[in-house]
């Protein structure tokens, strides 16, 4: 990446800091895919500073710009218009278990070749509960 993609990638991070309601901040942390993560470790600040940093002691976190991260490869990796970096406080996300794993044994239509099949099934769902003015916002890559 030249200095001048990387200045405007830096800013866009900073700039999605302080999107987030300073009463979210606090306790608030990156999420993005581990290929993100890739590209975000080489970029350093306009001194030549890194924003990633390792935790330099036992049970402190790595952080990105000062704030820990979290990996979810189910997030998109950076790519022209998606939603790549997420930032905020991610601890009034609750999941909700609606039911309990419910597992069907298939005997019958594996029979001719003497094996057996099983299905499971579940149902969950999840909402940030308190919305309040902001607690989570994304980073968006532009479309070039």
């Amino acid at each position: 990446a030249t200095g001048q993609a990387t200045s405007i990638i830096f800013d866009d991070l900073v700039d999605l800091v302080h999107s987030v309601d300073i009463a979210y901040r606090h306790n608030a942390q990156f999420m993005f895919h581990d290929t993100s993560l890739k590209a975000l470790k080489k970029l350093k600040d306009s001194q030549g500073r890194p924003l990633w940093l390792p935790g330099l002691a036992v049970r402190e976190p790595d952080t990105i710009n000062g704030f820990p991260y979290i990996i979810n490869n189910d997030i998109p990796v950076m790519a022209a218009n998606a939603k790549s970096v997420l930032f905020g406080d991610f601890s009034t996300y609750f999941i909700r278990d609606v039911m309990d794993i419910q597992v069907i044994r298939i005997a019958e239509k594996y029979i001719e070749s003497g094996q057996v099949g099983f299905i499971a099934f579940s149902r969950h769902d999840g909402n940030l509960i308190d919305a309040g003015q902001g607690p989570i916002r994304y980073y968006a890559n532009s479309a070039t």
